[in-house]
């Protein structure tokens, strides 16, 4: 989930950081973020406000991954105890938000409205729903998916569905077997 640093270029120049493919983010005067170089983030998006967490300074940057996507007006803050991180492929779709702190794994998919609070961590391929929330400090497990508008404040395992206010669980899915793995990886590659 770390964004390789030699694909990285971050310039602070008058307030505003630079990033690749000439974006800006000038939203917010101390923008704190490193963005790699193939991400596409939306010059109405903005990374690396200072978190919302009272009493607690942002120290370390949001971190957006190879080949995601932030789209207009989604917003994702950065970190006062750990980095903010936004693992590789994910999609950050319009008016999202991605709180302080926050770790969303790989391949991704956050709906327009989605709200993480701080400290949240989503594990690797979750859907989750327009308008859906998670509260702060919950974990989310792989393969899970969130329906729209749900309200999650409690930890979800891998694999299962939730939907609901507050949200509840409505299915698991069946685990994958590691010979599945391999036979998708080689469909895959071609061979």
């Amino acid at each position: 989930m770390n964004p390789d640093p030699e694909g990285v270029r971050m310039e602070p120049t008058n307030g505003r950081i630079a990033l690749d493919r000439d974006l800006y983010m000038d939203d917010v005067e101390e923008a704190f973020a490193i963005v790699h170089e193939t991400a596409v983030v939306s010059k109405d998006a903005v990374v690396g406000a200072p978190g919302e967490w009272r009493g607690k300074p942002s120290r370390y940057p949001a971190c957006i991954g190879p080949g995601v996507v932030v789209r207009e007006f989604a917003t994702v803050h950065a970190g006062g105890d750990r980095h903010t991180m936004i693992g590789e492929g994910t999609l950050l779709m319009a008016h999202s938000h991605v709180g302080h702190d926050t770790r969303v794994g790989s391949n991704c998919d956050i709906a327009p409205g989605a709200k993480l609070g701080g400290c949240v961590t989503i594990g690797d391929n979750v859907k989750i729903g327009m308008n859906a929330t998670i509260r702060p400090w919950v974990t989310v497990g792989n393969r899970v998916r969130i329906g729209q508008g749900a309200v999650v404040i409690r930890d979800i395992p891998d694999g299962e569905t939730w939907v609901g206010n507050p949200a509840r669980k409505i299915s698991t899915a069946p685990p994958i077997a590691a010979d599945t793995i391999e036979e998708i990886v080689s469909y895959a590659d071609g061979d």
